[in-house]
């Protein structure tokens, strides 16, 4: 299971993606997907700044925005990028 504080987005196809979140001493960039059709959790690609309380956003295609948040480093991180899970 993700860390707590990640940002939630539900795709088009059902399955949900937690990213990002902290743990009690840092930051997270990992990535979970839940499918719940198998009722399943896969680990999929890291994101590039590790990041908890970020906005996130289903886009088509099946990419994901993520903006904003915060970590350790950065209390107020100000990049947006385009994710796309495994």
């Amino acid at each position: 299971m993700p860390p707590v504080e990640g940002s939630l987005v539900t795709m088009s196809n059902g399955d949900v993606l937690i990213i990002g979140g902290r743990s009690q001493t840092d930051s997270s960039a990992q990535v979970e997907k839940f499918s719940p059709g198998s009722n399943t959790w896969r680990e999929q690609a890291p994101v590039p700044v590790p990041r908890n309380l970020a906005i996130a956003a289903a886009l088509p295609g099946g990419k994901v925005l993520v903006a904003g948040g915060r970590n350790n480093a950065h209390p107020a991180l100000r990049d947006a990028y385009v994710y796309t899970p495994n």
